[in-house]
């Protein structure tokens, strides 16, 4: 939640190394599979897509909807 406040405050690249942590952390912890490892997926990619990363967005975003 830490992480989506701060890019709701317009902290984009806060938020993004925060769910880049969250996500290594869910990867270890509950696997790649796991649901809430892939709605951090789909939450990094999104704030990424906000900070106008727009290429590596749409590409984490095809990735995340093949897994």
């Amino acid at each position: 939640n830490l992480a989506s406040w701060r890019g709701k405050n317009g902290e984009l690249a806060q938020a993004i190394t925060e769910f880049e942590t969250l996500l290594t952390d869910r990867k270890h912890l509950l696997g790649p599979d796991h649901p809430d490892t892939l709605t951090t997926r789909n939450n990094l990619a999104r704030w990424r897509g906000r900070n106008g990363e727009l290429a590596r967005a749409i590409t984490e975003f095809e990735t995340l909807l093949t897994d």
